[in-house]
């Protein structure tokens, strides 16, 4: 059964239990709300609408192409606790511009940012030897802007 969800009355979502299955918001800056753990495939994927998400720490891992070809999103940001960027998750984002990951990231997978040719910073909430240890596989960054990595702890 799913049950409609309207955290800020501005966003819309179905979701079943703690699994965002339909969007059917109007877009701009968009707040998953915590305790959601899932997202389902795709469920973003080629919104022009998205401007910004900020993605809460219930989610251990970023849903594979999820928000692929969201070509207005330029704005990411992932609290502590989401361990994993999935398969080109933000693949051809290319109004992205700054990414703000937490210290808990430990996988970037294959292309999860692949095509977001305006990204300028990556903010990581740890420290240079932390980013470091951070699995990146390959193509994670391919064809992304000239950024710089900016780490919070040194």
């Amino acid at each position: 059964m799913s049950i409609r969800f309207d955290p800020s009355q501005r966003h819309d979502f179905e979701y079943d239990g703690t699994v965002i299955t339909r969007y059917c918001g109007e877009g701009g800056d968009l707040v998953i709300p915590a305790g959601v753990t899932d997202l389902f495939f795709e469920v973003f994927s080629a919104n022009s609408q998205l401007t910004g998400v900020q993605i809460p720490g219930s989610m251990p891992a970023v849903t594979a192409f999820v928000f692929e070809g969201c070509k207005n999103l330029h704005r990411v940001t992932l609290a502590e606790g989401v361990r994993e960027i999935s398969c080109a998750a933000f693949r051809d984002c290319a109004a992205l511009t700054v990414l703000d990951l937490p210290r808990s990231l430990t996988k970037l997978d294959k292309f999860a940012f692949a095509g977001c040719s305006a990204l300028t910073a990556i903010r990581f909430g740890g420290s240079p030897a932390e980013w470091a240890r951070v699995q990146k596989c390959e193509g994670w960054d391919a064809d992304t802007g000239n950024y710089t990595l900016i780490c919070k702890e040194t």
